[in-house]
């Protein structure tokens, strides 16, 4: 469905994106942006600006289920087999 020219699709995708973008400005970045991307450099690879914040994501999750493994287990430090 179209109306004046602009899509459904595209309304939602400007919509996903600008909601994305308000998201990285909130939280801030746990990973070092620069070394990830000199590594794959390095491995002759580019990396895309969603993947960075896929990676970030999942260093997020990875510490908030160690977290709450940590206090399930009812200990404050956080041990390499929470991970």
């Amino acid at each position: 469905m179209e109306q004046n020219g602009i899509s459904d699709l595209d309304e939602l995708k400007k919509f996903i994106e600008e909601r994305n973008e308000k998201v990285r400005k909130e939280r801030k970045r746990l990973i070092n942006v620069s070394r990830i991307k000199d590594y794959i450099r390095k491995q002759k690879c580019e990396i895309s600006e969603e993947t960075i914040d896929a990676i970030d994501r999942k260093v997020y999750e990875l510490i908030n289920q160690a977290i709450y493994r940590t206090k399930a287990n009812k200990r404050i430090t956080i041990r390499p087999h929470d991970l």
